[in-house]
């Protein structure tokens, strides 16, 4: 028990964000708590599909590491796995960003939920969206912790971040409204991700931290061309999304070649993640044909 009640903290902390923030946002015009509501469902979609996989497939290999002192071989594995993390949510982050509004169109401008509607959960989805990086990162820390045993660690860390939602969330209300609390929690998951790297690095010692920068700035620069690329199309081809079936082909367009320069540039920048992962498809590929 005095290891699980720390646990349940650990990984209850994105829920206890969003019910800190709907509470507040109860405060706000009418239509604010569904719409917040609404960004928060859309980024745990988001993070569930393409992260949460990740934390789930490595957690046994940090488990059996870390239970049998091979640490280094956790270090090796956690940073594979915030590679592969920033791998996906660096490029969906900044693509939910730019077609935010006809994300939101698509699936849910229908009845009451009016142009309105979409604008202001346009904007908790702009800033929450951050927040989607920093809980790969976050978590992986976390399974890296209690892998360990050490299930405190991760709890402090979850409660100051909370503690930090709160205090940003009622600051900026008053001023930015719904913007203010998507905001506070993605600055909650920023800080929870630093302050455990910081903690670990501390207790384990360097952990290949060059290796997760070099990356990242990879990472960050391909998604940045790729971001150009889908804000040049979404800004030609936004004039032509009349109707559903319009946007929903313009928006699904975009994201294809947005992908596509994206790997592009993974592929020129020699991302030896996604290199080696080309290199199982391509192999597969081969062998089917075969």
């Amino acid at each position: 028990m005095k290891l699980i009640s720390p646990v349940i903290v650990g990984l209850s902390v994105n829920q206890i964000n969003i019910i800190i923030n709907t509470r507040l946002a109860s405060g706000l015009p009418n239509g604010n708590i569904t719409a917040f509501s609404y960004a928060s469902l859309l980024t745990g979609a988001f993070y569930g599909t393409f992260a949460t996989s990740v934390v789930t497939v490595i957690f046994p290999t940090l488990s059996r590491e870390g239970s049998t002192g091979d640490y280094e071989g956790m270090k090796s594995h956690m940073v594979k796995a915030i590679n592969n993390i920033n791998m996906i949510m660096i490029p969906v982050t900044l693509g939910i960003m730019i077609l935010r509004y006809h994300i939101i169109d698509i699936l849910f401008k229908h009845g009451k939920f009016n142009t309105y509607s979409v604008e202001i959960t346009a904007i908790a989805l702009l800033y929450l969206s951050i927040g989607m990086i920093f809980y790969g990162i976050r978590d992986v820390f976390n399974v890296s912790f209690y892998s360990t045993n050490d299930t405190k660690t991760p709890m402090v860390n979850s409660i100051l971040g909370i503690a930090v939602n709160i205090l940003i969330s009622i600051i900026l209300v008053k001023y930015i409204g719904i913007a203010g609390l998507a905001i506070g929690s993605s600055a909650s998951a920023a800080i929870c991700a630093v302050l455990l790297m910081k903690d670990f690095r501390k207790k384990m010692g360097s952990f290949g931290g060059h290796d997760m920068i070099s990356t990242g700035a990879k990472l960050i620069l391909s998604s940045l061309v790729m971001s150009v690329a889908v804000f040049i199309m979404n800004n030609y081809l936004s004039k032509y999304m009349v109707g559903f079936k319009l946007e929903l082909l313009f928006t699904m367009l975009i994201v294809i070649v947005g992908a596509a320069v994206y790997v592009t540039m993974m592929l020129l920048l020699k991302v030896k993640e996604f290199r080696y992962l080309y290199g199982i498809v391509a192999n597969r590929l081969t062998s089917f044909q075969n």
